[in-house]
């Protein structure tokens, strides 16, 4: 859920890619992406009791297009 390492490409990335190739996300990708974005958010509130504040498609990380419920979220720099 909180991410240090190397990354393939953020979801504004991803998403631009996909439009470039005619291949637009799917209803199923785009709920993946959100179960990864939800589980990172419900961790960060729960757990780290933080609200990372700047949640955007470029803070948004793919880091398997296999597996998109791997999504992480990156630049906690205004959370709180």
């Amino acid at each position: 859920v909180l991410s240090m390492k190397h990354a393939k490409q953020n979801l504004k990335q991803f998403h631009s890619l996909r439009r470039k190739q005619k291949k637009p996300l799917s209803e199923e990708e785009c709920a993946q992406i959100m179960t990864g974005v939800f589980r990172a958010l419900a961790y960060l509130h729960g757990e780290k009791d933080m609200i990372h504040r700047d949640l955007k498609p470029a803070n948004i990380v793919i880091p398997d297009s296999d597996d998109l419920t791997q999504a992480t979220l990156i630049d906690f720099g205004i959370a709180t």
